[in-house]
């Protein structure tokens, strides 16, 4: 073959490096941050109450430990929050 078609330059694994890092944040935030927050607005008590036998009739099973899932931007749990 007759040579590589790419140049690498010399601080290319520092830049590697910090997109790993990056990436790696962004999982985290990304991930975990929301759950915490879902978990905090969409607890128990306000699922049972506003959401309770609509759920069971569509799943037929209780709705208590959702975390307002499968609520992904749709708004149709969120739209009962009191704020």
């Amino acid at each position: 073959m007759a040579g590589s078609v790419f140049e690498i330059g010399e601080y290319f694994e520092f830049a590697l490096m910090a997109v790993a890092i990056y990436a790696f944040e962004l999982i985290l935030i990304g991930h975990f941050y929301p759950g915490s927050v879902r978990s905090e607005v969409f607890t128990r008590d306000f699922m049972m109450s506003h959401f309770e036998q609509e759920h069971r009739d569509v799943t037929s099973q209780s709705c208590g430990h959702t975390q307002g899932y499968p609520d992904n931007g749709y708004g149709r749990y969120s739209d009962r929050l009191p704020y």
